[in-house]
Parts: C-alpha cells; sequence; structure tokens
C-alpha cells in the first residue's frame, strides 16, 4: 500500500504529531486521515497510479520475473522424456521398443520432484519472511539457484538429476509465493490486479523460452542437448540478485517490525518524486494503526479460500490436459504450441507482428489438436491469470505472506496427485482412456465452477482493510460488490451497509 496525499491545511494536526505511536494511537486523527485515504485510493485511476507509482511498478515486475525460472524448468523437463539424447543417458534400452526410455516410476518422481521441493520452499519463504523480510530471502534464493543448477548439470544418474530438481524447486516454492504478496504490498488498489496477474504471465514467458530452447535442441544427439537447456538457468540468478539487491522492503513488513523510520523511506521510494515527506509519514502512521485494528476485526479465516481457489485452479489448468491421441513428439511440440499461445493471451496488444512470428509454430493440423488450444487460449486469458489477484486480496493483512505460502502449497499437492494418477489414466497398460480421460476432468471443472460460484467474492476495488472487514463480518460471498463497507467508522457494526 503506497502513499496517498492527504489535505495537510484541513488536517494540519498530523503534522505536529511527535512520533508514528502518537499518531497511531490518536483514533480521531488517523480515522479521518484514513477515510480520505480510501477516498482517494477508490478515485484513483489506472493512468494516474502508473504516474504516482512508477518505481513501485518496476520493483514488483522485477521480482515477478523472478517466477519466469520455474516456468522453464516445468517445461523443460516434461519436454526431456521424449528428447533421444536424455533417453539415452538416463533411460534403458528395451529391445520390443528398439530403443531407450525412461521407466514410468522415474519419469513420476522426475515430473513431481520440483513440485515437492516447491512445497518445502513455500513453508521456508513463509518463515524466514517474517523474520527477515522479503529482500533477504529472495536474494538467498537466488543464489541457491545459481548454486543448485551445477547439480543438474553435472548429474551422471537419475537420483543425483532427481536430488538437483528437488533442490531448486526450493528456491522456485520462495518466488512463487512471495511475488504475489509483495505485489500486493507495495501497489495501491489501481494497480494491484495488474501486477498480481503479471506473475502468471512471467510463468507463462518462462514456459515459452523453455519451449523454445527444447525445440532447437531437440535434434542434437550429444549430450549437449540437454546440458545446455539445464546451464541456460544460470542466466537468470546473478543478473536479476544484482538489481534486486536495491529492491526497497515491504512497508508493512517494516511497519509490523515498528521500523517506521525505513517503512516511511521505502513509502518514497515506491512513490514518485512528487511524494513529501508528509505524505509517506501519514501513510506510515495509517498502517500502524490498520495494523492494529485489522488484527482485532479480521477473523483470519480467509486463508481456507485461498487454499481451496488454488487448488481448484489446478483442477482446470494444464497440468490435466490429455495428449493421449497424438504421439509422443507431438505431444512436445502441442506443449510448445500452448505456451506460445499464453502468450499471445496476455500480450495480444503487442501488435500483429507478434503472431506473424508465432505463426509456424502454431500451425496445426488436427481437429482435436485445434480444439485443445482453443481451450488452452481461453485458459490462459482467463482462469490462469485471476486465480493469482484472488489469493494477494482476499489473504488477512498481517497473515497475507503466509496464506499465499498455504495456498500454493495446496496448488503444489495436487499437481502431485494429478502427476501421479494422470499417467495410470493414459498408460495403454493401465486405464488406457485415450481422449475420454478429458471427461473426468471435466467433471471436476464443473465442481470448481458450481464452488466458485458460491464461494468466491468479488474483491476488485477493494481496499484490504474493506476486505477483511466483509470477511470478519462473514459476508456472503455473492454480496461483497454490493456491501459498502465504511472501514473507519466509530462502530464495528456501523461499518457495513448491504443494499
Amino acid at each position: 500500500m503506497a502513499a496517498i496525499p492527504i489535505d495537510v491545511e484541513k488536517h494540519s494536526e498530523i503534522n505536529h504529531a511527535e512520533s508514528y505511536s502518537d499518531i497511531a494511537q490518536n483514533q480521531k486523527i488517523v480515522n479521518e486521515a484514513g477515510r480520505l485515504a480510501t477516498i482517494a485510493e477508490h478515485d484513483l485511476t489506472f493512468r494516474q497510479a502508473v504516474k504516482a507509482y512508477p518505481r513501485a511498478i518496476f520493483w514488483s515486475v522485477l521480482v515477478s520475473t523472478c517466477i519466469i525460472m520455474e516456468g522453464y524448468d516445468v517445461v523443460l523437463v516434461g519436454s526431456m522424456f521424449g528428447q533421444p539424447a536424455f533417453q539415452e543417458k538416463y533411460g534403458n534400452y528395451y529391445s520390443d521398443l528398439k530403443g531407450y526410455q525412461l521407466s514410468g516410476p522415474w519419469q513420476v518422481a522426475l515430473g513431481n520432484s520440483g513440485n515437492i521441493g516447491a512445497i518445502l520452499g513455500c513453508f521456508a519463504n513463509g518463515y524466514f519472511v517474517q523474520l527477515f523480510g522479503y529482500r533477504r530471502v529472495l536474494l538467498v534464493s537466488l543464489f541457491l539457484v545459481a548454486a543448485f543448477v551445477f547439480i543438474v548439470f553435472f548429474a551422471q544418474n537419475l537420483p543425483t538429476l532427481l536430488t538437483g530438481e528437488i533442490l531448486l524447486g526450493l528456491p522456485w516454492g520462495v518466488f512463487a509465493s512471495m511475488a504475489p504478496a509483495y505485489a500486493s504490498e507495495v501497489c495501491p488498489v489501481a494497480l494491484r490486479g495488474y501486477l498480481t496477474v503479471y506473475v502468471n504471465l512471467c510463468w507463462a514467458f518462462g514456459q515459452l523460452i523453455g519451449a523454445g530452447v527444447n525445440e532447437g535442441f531437440q535434434p542434437l544427439t550429444t549430450e549437449w542437448a540437454y546440458r545446455v537447456p539445464f546451464a541456460i538457468q544460470w542466466v537468470w540468478p546473478i543478473p536479476l540478485a544484482a538489481i534486486l539487491f536495491f529492491a526497497p522492503e515491504s512497508p508493512w513488513w517494516l511497519v509490523h517490525k515498528e521500523r517506521f523510520e525505513e517503512a516511511e523511506r521505502t513509502v518514497k521510494r515506491l512513490g514518485s518524486k512528487s511524494m513529501t515527506g508528509d505524505d509517506a509519514k501519514k501513510s506510515v502512521a495509517m498502517m500502524c494503526w490498520l495494523g492494529w485494528d485489522v488484527e482485532l476485526y479480521s477473523s483470519g479465516a480467509s486463508s481456507c479460500w485461498l487454499i481451496l481457489a488454488w487448488l481448484f485452479l489446478y483442477y482446470t489448468s494444464l497440468g490435466p490436459v490429455t495428449y493421449a491421441i497424438i504421439s509422443e513428439t507431438s505431444a512436445i511440440k502441442l506443449r510448445n504450441k500452448s505456451v506460445c499461445l499464453a502468450r499471445i493471451g496476455y500480450v495480444g496488444l503487442d501488435g500483429t507482428s507478434n503472431y506473424i512470428r508465432l505463426g509456424p509454430l502454431l500451425a496445426v493440423r488436427s481437429d482435436v489438436t485445434r480444439l485443445i488450444l482453443a481451450w488452452l487460449f481461453l485458459y490462459y486469458t482467463s482462469l490462469g491469470p485471476v486465480t493469482y489477484a484472488i489469493i494477494s486480496e482476499t489473504s488477512a493483512i498481517k497473515l497475507r505472506n503466509k496464506s499465499v505460502c498455504l495456498a500454493r502449497i495446496g496448488y503444489y499437492l495436487v499437481g502431485i496427485l494429478v502427476g501421479t494418477i494422470q499417467p495410470y489414466m493414459l498408460n495403454p497398460t493401465e486405464g488406457n482412456w485415450k481422449g475420454k480421460t478429458c471427461l473426468f476432468w471435466a467433471g471436476t471443472s464443473f465442481l470448481a465452477w458450481l464452488w466458485s460460484y458460491f464461494r468466491v467474492p468479488e474483491t476488485a476495488g477493494r481496499t484490504y482493510e474493506e476486505l477483511d472487514i466483509l470477511f470478519a463480518n462473514k459476508v456472503s460471498a455473492r454480496k461483497f460488490a454490493k456491501t459498502t463497507v465504511d472501514a473507519y467508522a466509530d462502530t464495528g457494526e456501523s461499518r457495513i451497509k448491504q443494499e
């Protein structure tokens, strides 16, 4: 939450307060300042917010860029299973197939290795961010990526490769759970949805790069066909760490640690040059009071909705898509086409040149493949990105980081479940469901839609204190949009008014 200018002449008593604690404890002063700030934030348009908070946008985008590494490796590892050089190095020779093949159990293990490490990384992120802040944890995670890539690059056998992938999952879990929380804490309401959704765009960018790298090295028959793609992961951590070393800490975290002067400097860094010290001080004073007030009124129950939201996301995401109707090589190419559609869905406004460049890669022959690609396009322009905004906006202020971590852990757990049962549905020697597998996931998608219709609230345009008050008063999710909230009313009963 960035600073909102307050009318200095009308509320000059705020400037004369001797300390932040004096301001925070003077409920009358802070109530009026908070009310004005809320009105100003609601009236702030997207264009005005971009001009007022350019540096907040810059740092949020840069932190989210770390997600590219996770998306890259997710595509890369799965694509390696069909690469001849990788199969010959790590697989076994099957005379009936007249070639090398990675066994089913090892495919499942490697496919889930990143998720296993990411679960541990999410737990670590929720704990260490509370102690050390976003910036320090992020820098350590970038260092760990650079170190763990050595393991997968020099791996001579499957156990070593599996260990490296699990360890790489640790910083990925940190990036995936940190980026939405950080973006939501440094940006105003007008930018919050855009920058939290950008997290998923970075994941799609990583998939696009991974698909392109795999496509380029697929024809090679030497060990460099899979070692170079692994080595490319060294490109990201060092330059990102060099820049993010200067990233500002979340002002909310600094306020929770009672480091008010640092929070004031951080708020000024996130805003434009026109932001004054008085504006920053008033914003920090409101954070002091909001942290105390929300602790009284927040039920903390919104975390369960976060977890369920991300669980249902996976049930209708790319994980359950079946490629059983096509050959192994075609499946890899279809995966590459799908990530190209992700980029089109997000950045279609870049111009027609993007479509022209992606044209040859998106060329398809099968009607079924066209249907899958159309479905993927709809996913990447709707459900895929919006979930990141939901989990960032429905978490309680003081529990945001931990709540996002729990939600992401739920997502990874379902990913492991899906990655385990999906091969048995498709394997010709097991279920052999082929295209009928889609019917199973259609059923889970319907359940997700039904739950979302009744239980997912509308959070657009709401400040965090308003959302916490709505949850604390157990307002029905379907009535969120029509309920008027006065977060700074004198009594709890007068804070909400349902139409």
